[in-house]
Order: structure tokens, then sequence, then C-alpha cells
């Protein structure tokens, strides 16, 4: 269905640049885009196969080997997420939490950030992740500590 609309378009970009040099060639081409849009949102408004994001269980995914590294670009958080569940994982959100710590045991919350990662992992299947992240430059302040759990998961399709 997107290529059909993105067919449409094509035509009809077609039809602007040939309107002056061949006025009857580009109402025909400006109505076959034309029709090709109109089909290509009837066929969007009228699909009942496609299915809705779903969740995955955050219990289905595990995170490996996450690290927070500081360079040249910023903080950057990098590692590994394994996809148990029996969907396609295609969004995951991680929830990220910067704490500083006193001697004394009591911590204080700096900041939290909630990055976005857009996956394509199939199920069974392990694979890496990097991302920016705002607020890591705080871990180079004396006492920070930081932590990182998956708040939420979802399929792509």
């Amino acid at each position: 269905m997107g290529l059909l609309f993105a067919a449409a378009v094509v035509l009809f970009i077609a039809a602007l640049a040939l309107r002056s040099a061949h006025p009857q060639r580009a109402l025909v081409i400006a109505c076959l885009s034309l029709a090709g849009a109109a089909t290509a949102l009837a066929l969007f408004l009228t699909d009942r196969d496609r299915d809705a994001p779903a969740l995955i269980a955050t219990t289905e995914l595990t995170l490996s080997e996450v690290a927070l590294s500081t360079d040249r670009y910023g903080s950057q958080l990098t590692g590994h997420v394994r996809n148990g569940s029996a969907r396609r994982l295609g969004t995951l959100t991680l929830a990220i939490t910067y704490r500083q710590c006193a001697p004394d045991g009591t911590c204080k919350v700096l900041g939290t950030e909630t990055p976005r990662l857009f996956l394509a992992l199939p199920p069974g299947q392990t694979g890496s992740f990097s991302t920016l992240l705002t607020q890591g430059a705080s871990i180079a302040l004396p006492g920070v500590a930081w932590d990182c759990a998956i708040a939420s998961a979802q399929t792509d399709f």
C-alpha cells in the first residue's frame, strides 16, 4: 500500500513537470496519481488485518553488558538486549536513574531519563543498542551511581 502511495506521488510530480510542455499528458498523469492516492487511502482505511503494536512483558527481555561512557559526542549508553518473547521486539524504552549517594548510605535522585530505542529484534535473538543520553555527564560527579532498567517494550507490528 505504501508503494502505491509513493507511485501516486511520483506521478503527481511528473504531471507538474509536464504541465507546460504537454498539458494533455500532464492531465492524464495527474488523474492517475489522484486515483492511486485515493486507492491507497481506501486500502489504508479498510485494512482490517493491521495489528496494533502489542506490549511485550519486560520479564521476557534481558539486558546485558550495559555500560555508560562519555566521549567527544556526549554520554553514550551501550549494551545488549535478548528477546525471549515469541514476538518481534520493535520499541524498547529504558529507564536510567542517576543517584548521588553519601558515605552514610543516603541517596538523592539527581534525575531520570527514558530513551526510546527502535529495534527490529526477532524472537530468541540478541541485539546491541547504543544511544546518546542528555544527563549522562552527571556520572562524573563524586558519589554518583546510575542504574538502567526496561520501562516498557512493544512489538513493531
